[in-house]
């Protein structure tokens, strides 16, 4: 399943979603929602080069 136009964030994503969390398709953003329930937006086309990071980062924080 493609969740971003990015690689990396897809990498990521579906490790994520294989380890329970759930990903919901939006228009322009992607929701995460862990097995807690907290959620994280991410955007799908991320062109902000510290986009990655901030993904690993807010998915550390949330774990």
């Amino acid at each position: 399943m493609k969740f971003s136009t990015h690689k990396d964030f897809n990498k990521i994503i579906s490790k994520l979603t294989r380890s329970g969390w759930r990903f919901r398709h939006g228009s322009k953003h992607g929701i995460l929602i862990s097995p807690e329930g907290t959620r994280l937006v991410i955007s799908q086309t991320p062109s902000d080069w510290r986009a990655l990071r901030k993904l690993r980062a807010d998915v550390k924080r949330r774990s």
